[in-house]
């Protein structure tokens, strides 16, 4: 599936933790951008870490949120649905998100990466556009 996402300068780290717990710092927190399933954050949130997750597909972040409902009211994890652009050229533009039908963790804003098949046995083509 294809989506086309407004890219947007990343802001600061500052304003995500203005939503975390008082006891988030920058040396006990961990930023994973395109989280897929949510296992490494779920993994370092267990370790007792402080999270901000950020996936450009809100079905992702849909489901790690409501499966870590309890870390998110504590302002332990806070996710984002955002895509993130590589620089400030790209901030106006819009540009094309696949996503792909091997699973969140090769969803990717480059075509061949999420639409390569998910297997050597693989041979229809593993993504599709979505309106």
């Amino acid at each position: 599936n294809v989506l086309e996402y407004p890219l947007t300068p990343t802001p600061s780290l500052g304003v995500f933790f203005q939503a975390m717990s008082s006891k988030c710092r920058l040396s006990n927190t961990v930023l994973e951008f395109g989280i897929g399933e949510g296992r490494f954050l779920k993994h370092h949130l267990q370790q007792g870490y402080c999270a901000i997750g950020v996936d450009a597909v809100p079905d992702v972040i849909f489901k790690v949120q409501n499966a870590n409902q309890k870390l998110v009211t504590a302002r332990k994890l806070h996710l984002v649905s955002a895509a993130i652009a590589a620089g400030p050229e790209d901030a106006q533009r819009m540009v094309p998100f696949y996503e792909s039908h091997c699973g969140p963790s090769w969803n990717s804003m480059m075509r061949t990466v999420a639409c390569r098949p998910c297997s050597s046995t693989w041979t229809a083509t593993s993504c599709a556009v979505r309106p």
